[in-house]
């Protein structure tokens, strides 16, 4: 749901580097291994391998990149022991305990700085520091770390840079597990990818919101139109976003559109009235001036949480154009 910034230079050198320090090294010394074996019914494994360690940035390919080496893969058809094998070469779980001031799990999402979910927007992924003592601080994280193409399948990409989605727990543990993010009949991906693609959805109450503010209603529902993009409603069925969104955020909602339709116009006179003087002319064009600015100045809050892509940004920015106004 939010869009990605691409990775800094800085961060993606750090990368290559503990990559060619370690990956590298690993897929050498596979590839002699099965070389001084001699088995013929390696050589197709062991050009996969050749084919890898030749890839210059195999540590940092971006999505078109892995999406190609994806179809490749698919095509040799390797068996499960295969798989296994490059689990060890590309090992996650070693990268995953690596502790800080070393190039690990932690030094990465502290580094790339992503503070929302980019998958729900709903939930904060925040960093931490712990002091062991005045020289020693160590920074950790409540992120997790989604590998976007499931490692189980494509052991190759467990640890590449743009593979990794920092993200909450919920849409990373509950929600998309390892399922499949590859559509194997069109050579994409399947669910919107969020360095390179924009989730089309868009939320709407139907004018639920409007007739229960009137009185007229006493509930609404929140829904998302994924406007026909298949990527958009594969994301939305996969983190189940339009059912954690129908109701979760309703009084949310309702507070917004309250402070800002049913602010009453006589408070904000009398705040516009406190800036005039008495004997002002025009003071009645002076009046409507400022008083179009105190309403503007309720829109800021708002306004703050989509521009900076806080926790329910889109939701927000969606509900207040479906009352048409623009923030």
């Amino acid at each position: 749901m939010i869009r990605l910034s691409n990775i800094d230079n800085t961060i993606k050198e750090k990368h290559k580097e503990w990559f060619k320090s370690y990956v590298e090294k690993n897929l050498e010394e596979k590839i002699k291994e099965l070389e001084t074996v001699g088995n013929p019914s390696n050589s197709k494994f062991i050009e996969f391998l050749k084919e890898l360690k030749s890839i210059e940035n195999l540590a940092i390919l971006d999505n078109e990149e892995m999406l190609q080496l994806i179809d490749r893969f698919h095509q040799l058809n390797l068996p499960k022991e295969d798989l296994e094998i490059l689990e060890k070469i590309f090992n996650y779980e070693y990268f995953s305990k690596l502790e800080p001031p070393k190039w690990s799990r932690h030094k990465l999402l502290t580094s790339l700085g992503v503070k929302v979910c980019p998958y729900c927007q709903r939930n904060y992924i925040t960093s931490y520091t712990l002091e062991e003592n005045k020289e020693d601080k160590v920074e950790k994280t409540t992120a997790d770390l989604d590998h976007f193409y499931p490692k189980k399948d494509y052991p190759f990409l467990a640890l590449s840079l743009y593979n990794f989605i920092p993200s909450c727990s919920i849409c990373n543990s509950r929600m998309k597990l390892k399922k499949t993010t590859y559509d194997k009949d069109n050579k994409k991906n399947s669910i919107v990818y969020p360095y390179t693609d924009n989730f089309k959805g868009i939320f709407k109450t139907n004018n639920q919101l409007l007739e229960v503010l009137l009185g007229s209603r006493d509930t609404f529902e929140v829904s998302i139109d994924s406007q026909e993009d298949s990527k958009t409603q594969a994301t939305i069925d996969m983190f189940k976003l339009d059912k954690v969104y129908k109701e979760a955020h309703n009084e949310y909602l309702l507070h917004m559109m309250e402070s800002i339709k049913n602010k009453p116009e006589s408070y904000l006179k009398s705040i516009a009235e406190f800036f005039i003087k008495e004997d002002s002319q025009d003071k009645e064009e002076l009046e409507k001036v400022i008083l179009a600015n105190l309403k503007d100045i309720v829109l800021e809050p708002y306004r703050f949480k989509i521009k900076n892509g806080e926790p329910l940004a889109k939701l927000t920015q969606d509900i207040l154009k479906e009352f048409d106004i623009e923030v």
